[in-house]
């Protein structure tokens, strides 16, 4: 009895942990630079900035093979055309999300050494190969904790 019990009990902390770091639902997703959040620009470029309107919030839609990103505000999702990082509406491009420990993640194109990435000089989100650099690093952080993380600022 005691040891199904523990049993139990493993499978359920289990199962929160993996709740509790999937970055599931409607997120801002935060370049660990310290450059902003993902968002789509006016022009429609996909870019990190400090904005903080809802066209940097994202539904994070798990796949099999990974996540699709959609953007609710542009009714997009974040996609790749002729090697680069667009939202498209009729692109539904799968993303690896591949922990980098500690709640941040490498957003990865499936089965390639090409992640997101952030050029410093106009803030446009690109895609490299990984190099291990902090502007390749995102946190997914809960639209509700981001906005109030700025106001304590």
């Amino acid at each position: 009895m005691a040891r199904s019990f523990f049993l139990a009990l493993l499978l359920l902390v289990a199962l929160i942990q993996v709740a509790l770091t999937a970055p599931a639902g409607l997120k801002r997703i935060l370049n660990r630079a310290g450059d902003g959040a993902l968002q789509v620009n006016q022009s429609g470029s996909v870019v990190v900035d400090h904005d903080k309107t809802s066209f940097g919030v994202w539904a994070i839609r798990p796949q099999q093979e990974g996540a699709l990103l959609y953007n609710p505000r542009t009714g997009e999702y974040l996609g790749v055309n002729g090697g680069k990082v667009v939202v498209a509406a009729d692109r539904r491009q799968t993303w690896s999300l591949e922990s980098a420990g500690n709640g941040v993640y490498k957003i990865k194109l499936p089965n390639e050494d090409l992640v997101l990435d952030v050029d410093r000089q106009s803030k446009q989100v690109v895609l490299q190969r990984s190099n291990g650099s902090v502007e390749q690093l995102w946190q997914f952080v809960s639209s509700v904790d981001y906005s109030r993380m700025y106001r304590q600022c």
